[in-house]
């Protein structure tokens, strides 16, 4: 078995409300205008989850697909969220030094 690590992001999907985005965006605007920045002005933020996993799997095939199995059945709702696999890479194996004794 080879070691992989896979980044998720997790969002809401583009129709649903984003409370907690909008707030963000507002504070952001009002840190901006505060400032008095006028090269770049914040239009729109989503809110979401960047979930790391480590797994084993055979080859890189079967870990994106047991990645994506996981997002879901369980870590994005189907019905709000979305899933993307940012990304996935295989992980060097270390071997333990043998110890002089």
């Amino acid at each position: 078995m080879k070691s992989f690590r896979a980044r998720v992001a997790i969002t809401l999907q583009g129709g649903m409300l984003d409370p907690q985005g909008e707030a963000v965006a507002r504070t952001l605007q009002e840190m901006e205008s505060l400032a008095g920045t006028k090269v770049s002005r914040t239009q729109k933020v989503r809110v979401g989850k960047l979930i790391a996993i480590e797994l084993q799997a055979l080859d890189v095939a079967r870990a994106r697909a047991a990645v994506a199995d996981m997002c879901e059945q369980l870590l994005a709702h189907p019905v709000t969220e979305c899933s993307e696999i940012l990304t996935l890479e295989e992980r060097e194996t270390r071997l333990a030094k043998p110890t002089a004794s």
